[in-house]
C-alpha cells in the first residue's frame, strides 16, 4: 500500500537443477553430477487483459508454486520470473495482498531463525480496505525522499490488487497471525491499540476506525517475560474489603448494612499485587505527529511496555524494519542494546540522527 522508494527485491526464487557431464583427465572416467545453481531469472510482464483476453508470456508461472491461484485474475502489470516463479518488486505492492502476507511471512522466519529460543516477537499492524473502484484517488510525493502514499480514496493499485473484496476489509493482520502460528509460532496475546485521537474518518457508512492490532508471539513455550501492572480502574472491596463468614444462609451479617461486594470468606487480601492488577490487552495511546520524512511511526509509548516485557537488560532488541529508529531510542532509554535494519539510506541517517539525541540508560 506504501511505496518506500525501494530498490526492488527478488522473492520466491527457486534454485534450478543441472545436470553437468565431465571427464577426468587421467582415466577418462565419465559421470553425471547433480548441482544446483541459482536462476538466472527471465523475467517477463504478466498482465491478463480484460473482457476475457489470454494472458502474456508466462502467465501462470508461480501460480501453483506458491498457491496463489489468483495471482493473475487482475489486470496487474508486474515481473515473474518465466523459469522459477520469483517475483520482483517492493514489499508492500505486491500483486495481490496474499503474496504480501507470505513475503512478510517469509521475513519472519528469519527473525525467527535469529531469535534466542526464549525470545518474544511483537508485530504492529493495520488493516486495510479493498478498493471501492469508485474513484483512483491521487498520490502525494512528500519530501526529498520520493514517498508516495494515498491522499484520499483507494489507489488505482490498490482496487487492482484487491478485486473481488471492494469496500470490504481485507483481514490483513488476521490472515498474518494465522500464517505465522502456521509456520510455528506462539500467538500469546491480540492487544489493542487504541487510538484516542484518531484521524476523523470521511466514510458516511461505518464506523471509524480507531484501533489497530499489536501481536504478541513466543518462539518457545518457555520464554522471558516480566510481568507488566497497571493501576487498579475501581475499587476493589469485594477482594480486601471486611472479613465476615461470608454471604451464607443464616449469617449474621447479613442482616447488617454492609455491601455484599465487601463480603468475603477469607481472611485476607485477594488483590494479587499491591503494585496493581495484570496489564490489560487494550491499550489507550495517542499518536504523535512526526516531522520529518517518514510515514509509518509508531510513538514511543506504543512499545514500551513489549520492550519492557520481552527484552532483559542483558538482551538486544532487534527491529527488521528500523525506519525513523524509535525502537531503537526506547531501547536504550530502557538501558538495552538495539540491532535495526532497513533498506533505505535516508532513514538509516534519520534513525542515527535521532538515536543519537539519546541518552541511554547505563546499570
Amino acid at each position: 500500500m506504501r511505496d518506500y522508494g525501494t530498490d526492488p527485491q527478488i522473492w520466491d526464487a527457486g534454485d534450478e537443477e543441472v545436470f553437468i557431464s565431465y571427464r577426468g583427465d587421467k582415466d577418462f572416467y565419465r559421470s553425471e553430477k547433480t548441482i544446483k545453481t541459482p536462476c538466472e531469472h527471465e523475467w517477463v510482464e504478466h498482465i491478463k487483459k480484460p473482457n476475457g483476453g489470454k494472458g502474456s508470456k508466462g502467465a501462470n508461472v508461480g501460480a501453483n508454486k506458491n498457491d496463489f491461484a489468483n495471482m493473475r485474475d487482475h489486470d496487474i502489470k508486474t515481473d515473474f520470473c518465466s523459469e522459477c516463479g520469483a517475483w520482483r518488486g517492493s514489499l508492500g505492492l505486491e500483486p495481490t495482498f496474499k503474496l504480501y502476507i507470505k513475503h512478510l511471512c517469509d521475513i519472519f522466519d528469519e527473525v525467527k531463525r535469529v531469535l534466542r529460543k526464549d525470545g518474544t516477537c511483537w508485530v504492529n499492524l493495520g488493516d486495510t480496505y479493498g478498493g471501492s473502484g469508485n474513484r483512483k484517488g491521487h498520490t502525494l510525493e512528500t519530501s526529498n525522499l520520493n514517498r508516495l502514499t494515498v491522499g484520499y480514496g483507494a489507489t488505482e493499485g490498490n482496487q487492482k490488487a484487491t478485486k473481488g473484496y471492494e469496500k470490504s476489509l481485507l483481514l490483513i493482520p488476521q490472515r498474518f497471525a494465522i500464517e505465522m502460528v502456521n509456520r510455528g509460532w506462539i500467538l500469546r496475546n491480540t492487544i489493542i491499540w487504541h487510538k484516542p485521537n484518531c484521524m476523523p474518518s470521511s466514510a458516511k457508512d461505518r464506523f471509524t476506525v480507531d484501533f489497530e492490532y499489536l501481536y504478541f508471539f513466543s518462539k518457545s513455550k518457555k520464554y522471558y517475560f516480566e510481568q507488566q501492572f497497571e493501576p487498579y480502574q475501581f475499587p476493589l472491596d469485594r477482594w480486601g474489603g471486611i472479613y465476615t463468614d461470608g454471604n451464607v444462609p443464616n449469617s449474621k451479617y447479613l442482616k447488617e448494612n454492609i455491601d455484599p461486594a465487601q463480603i468475603t470468606k477469607r481472611p485476607r487480601s485477594f488483590r494479587p499485587n499491591e503494585k496493581g492488577r495484570n496489564k490489560r490487552t487494550v491499550w489507550s495511546i495517542n499518536t504523535r505527529p512526526f516531522p520529518e520524512a517518514h510515514f509509518a511511526v509508531f510513538p514511543e509509548a506504543l512499545i514500551e511496555t513489549p520492550i519492557k516485557a520481552g527484552c532483559p537488560k542483558s538482551g538486544i532488541v532487534l527491529d527488521p524494519f528500523i525506519g525513523s529508529g524509535t525502537t531503537a531510542r526506547v531501547a536504550l532509554k530502557q538501558g538495552k542494546r538495539y540491532l535495526g535494519i532497513d533498506l533505505k539510506q535516508e532513514y538509516i541517517d534519520m534513525a542515527n540522527k535521532r538515536i543519537k539525541k539519546v541518552e541511554p540508560v547505563l546499570f
